[in-house]
């Protein structure tokens, strides 16, 4: 009936007494009872750590009692002070930082509202009725049952206790439970350790704060590998040039459209040529198209270079990196644009444009058996001819001027040269013949008169003077100054 009585007495109290604003504030002590933190329940139900008590905001100590955790602190015994100068330092307790539990993790506590309190008034009045009904009830039963007989045959009321009442050691495990829980302090949650982090990080595929967290580790491999799948390729990049893999530093700065550092790393990597074709395309992306060409050529990329040089308008520089290159159209081109017939004819030239090679060289000058060789190259078959005449070369004259086309309108001149080649080599039959072909029974005109005259030396050739007189009279009667013709008839 007692232990009832208690209980309804005990209920009483907590329904009429007024709920805590928050929680407690747990003075948390060591071992020699120093106060290592402080630890409470803010509004949104988050536990909050704080090495000093004035830190806790004025609304929370004023709502809430101060209990302490752990032994009370330990006075020194007289005498036992050690002297400075031997004392041993002591270590210092890193102050614990204030952060704050997730708020699913502490369920919140709220601060409690007089609209509950007739609510729990209700409940415990009704809690009471019942607990006063069962008193009722078990006082009813226990008159009318008799009492109860132990082995010496004595009521149970009259019954001596067995042990004399000794309070001492009634509150003795109570005071030592209290104790034990007041040197155990409340555990603080351990923080994840950065494996841990780490492996929570690329689940979540952030590649990103895997790679800082890796970095910040000293796992440089690692950190880069985790910001290549990010795709921070300068991050990535830093990396590599730090541990001085320079040309895959250089590959990687190129994706971030980093060239000037890619094309640094590339000289330092050993390949310049690549670095300068870096430099290149940066530049001619940035428009500055002469730097590009510049760092083209140094690249060895001669034929980029003089592209971009032509687009600028530096023709004759265009055209020198042309003919290097190769490309001997392009820079006879180039040359042609700026006037320059020397090097334009050698660009011709190298292009098989031998036609076009000799016009050139015979405007600039130059020797004449390339220049005759250069037009049968060409297939000007004429002026080759005409030039190996000249020359001597009759053999080399005679076997071009014979290729000539009988539609070109060079025909006759042509004709005319062979057969002057056979007559000064004595082959008169043959120069007669190609002679009358040429004059095609025409009479003596202003338009025939050298095929004339030379089919008359044939006669005088043959011993056929008056054959040869009467061509020469005819030819003065057209021409009375005509060559020799006049002092052939006087002889």
């Amino acid at each position: 009936m007692k232990r009832t009585l208690s209980f309804l007495l005990v209920l009483l109290a907590i329904a009429i007494s007024p709920a805590k604003s928050f929680s407690d504030i747990l003075e948390v002590a060591d071992n020699d009872g120093n106060v290592t933190h402080y630890k409470y329940t803010d509004k949104n139900g988050s536990v909050v750590f704080t090495d000093s008590l004035a830190k806790i905001p004025e609304e929370y100590r004023k709502k809430n009692k101060l209990v302490r955790v752990g032994p009370p602190k330990k006075n020194k015994a007289p005498g036992e002070n050690i002297p400075a100068a031997e004392a041993p330092p002591l270590p210092e307790t890193p102050a614990l930082p204030l952060y704050k539990v997730k708020p699913d993790a502490v369920p919140p506590q709220e601060e409690s509202s007089g609209g509950y309190l007739w609510l729990i008034i209700v409940m415990a009045a009704i809690g009471a009725g019942v607990g006063g009904f069962l008193v009722y009830r078990r006082a009813s039963e226990s008159k009318k049952a008799p009492p109860r007989k132990q082995g010496n045959g004595l009521p149970e009321r009259h019954r001596a206790p067995a042990h004399p009442a000794d309070p001492a050691r009634e509150h003795k495990r109570p005071q030592e439970t209290q104790q034990q829980q007041q040197s155990e302090p409340e555990r603080i949650p351990t923080p994840e350790g950065p494996e841990e982090v780490l492996k929570r990080y690329l689940q979540a595929r952030d590649f990103a704060a895997a790679a800082r967290l890796c970095e910040s580790m000293g796992d440089s491999g690692q950190a880069a590998a985790n910001y290549l799948k990010a795709s921070l390729f300068s991050e990535a990049a830093a990396i590599f040039e730090a541990g001085q893999d320079f040309l895959r530093a250089a590959e990687t700065y190129l994706k971030a459209g980093n060239f000037e550092q890619a094309a640094a790393c590339f000289e330092k990597g050993g390949d310049p040529v690549k670095g300068y074709a870096t430099l290149s395309r940066f530049s001619y992306d940035q428009g500055l198209v002469k730097e590009a060409a510049v760092y083209a050529e140094k690249a060895g990329d001669l034929m980029q270079a003089a592209t971009m040089l032509q687009e600028v308008g530096e023709f004759a520089r265009a055209g020198d990196l042309f003919f290097q290159a190769g490309f001997y159209a392009e820079a006879a081109e180039n040359f042609t644009l700026v006037n320059d017939l020397a090097k334009a004819a050698a660009a011709y030239e190298g292009a098989g444009n031998y036609l076009q090679a000799a016009q050139a060289y015979e405007t600039v000058g130059c020797d004449k058996e390339k220049l005759a060789t250069l037009y049968e190259k060409g297939g000007d078959f004429f002026p080759a001819g005409r030039l190996f005449v000249k020359l001597g070369q009759l053999d080399r004259a005679l076997n071009v001027l014979q290729q000539v086309d009988p539609a070109s309108t060079n025909y006759s001149s042509a004709a005319l040269l062979v057969g002057m080649i056979f007559l000064k080599r004595g082959l008169v039959d043959l120069a007669r013949e190609k002679f009358l072909k040429i004059i095609d029974n025409q009479p003596v005109g202003k338009s025939n008169l050298e095929p004339y005259y030379f089919l008359a030396l044939c006669h005088g050739h043959t011993g056929d003077t008056e054959g040869a007189k009467a061509i020469f009279s005819k030819i003065l009667a057209e021409d009375y100054n005509y060559r020799d013709v006049r002092k052939r008839l006087a002889g």
